[in-house]
């Protein structure tokens, strides 16, 4: 069977064999390399990397240095420290990715210190244009090469990023930390519910700045501009010292709902 590059399968092989033949032949191939690298860079960094980043992380993953093409630990390690991931250029208005819905949710979740049995999640994530275990084809929720409409960058996660979805996404956020506790689906087996667990807030909520400073830390990595951390400031103060809950509600529904928050970088 010829494949690629000029390659021949030799005849009589098993069923086994021949496929394992044919996929150590597109593993052979060039472009794997630079496919493969640019969209973990896509996935954990950026959505428009710079050829390149690309380039230096191709040259990782053809070899990691001891001669092994492939090595995916290098690469992502390569990935992740690579000066395009971690120096000036996060402040180029082009750089970043939007935080697919998932991510979006369990980022929350996780801030929150969420206990769930995952019901509500998946349910929401229909809403957000990113319905867990039913993607819109075999492909992905979202084009790897979609281009953010006016502008000429690639931003897959946009490809689900509608004016219903993001209005969507500000909603679930509400929904989730406004409530006292999602109640368990009485049609699921052994349903509990999700509940949240905010006490690690409401500890500084009397302190606004404090609150502000690691809800920062907690979600933005410290790179909160100094007029949002302002802002929220003053509307936790508008909230009653004495009402914790709300104050961390307020402070933390700010944060997850704003551009910084939705846009990794």
């Amino acid at each position: 069977k010829p494949l690629l590059n000029g390659t021949l399968a030799p005849a009589g092989m098993t069923m086994q064999d021949d496929l394992a033949f044919a996929h150590r032949n597109i593993f052979q191939h060039p472009n794997v390399g630079p496919f493969i690298g640019k969209q973990l860079i896509q996935k954990l960094v950026t959505s428009e990397p710079s050829p390149a980043y690309v380039a230096r992380v191709t040259a990782v993953f053809n070899d990691n240095g001891a001669g092994q093409r492939g090595d995916l630990k290098a690469v992502v390690r390569a990935i992740l420290l690579d000066a395009e991931a971690r120096g000036a250029r996060k402040i180029d208005p082009a750089y970043g990715k939007l935080v697919e819905p998932v991510l979006y949710m369990t980022g929350i979740a996780r801030a929150a210190a969420a206990r769930s049995d995952g019901v509500y999640f998946r349910l929401q994530s229909q809403s957000l244009g990113q319905f867990v275990f039913y993607p819109a084809s075999v492909f992905n929720y979202y084009p790897f090469d979609y281009v953010v409409p006016g502008t000429p960058l690639l931003g897959p996660e946009f490809g689900i990023q509608t004016s219903t979805t993001a209005i969507n996404r500000a909603n679930f956020a509400n929904g989730l930390l406004f409530a006292n506790g999602i109640a368990p689906d009485p049609t699921v087996y052994g349903a509990t519910g999700t509940r949240l667990d905010l006490g690690r807030y409401q500890a500084l909520a009397a302190d606004a700045p404090a609150l502000v400073e690691l809800l920062d830390r907690d979600l933005l990595g410290g790179t909160m501009p100094a007029a949002m951390r302002s802002a929220i400031v003053t509307a936790v103060n508008a909230v009653a010292a004495t009402d914790s809950l709300n104050r961390a509600r307020n402070a933390l529904y700010l944060v997850v709902t704003s551009p910084h928050y939705q846009v990794q970088r």
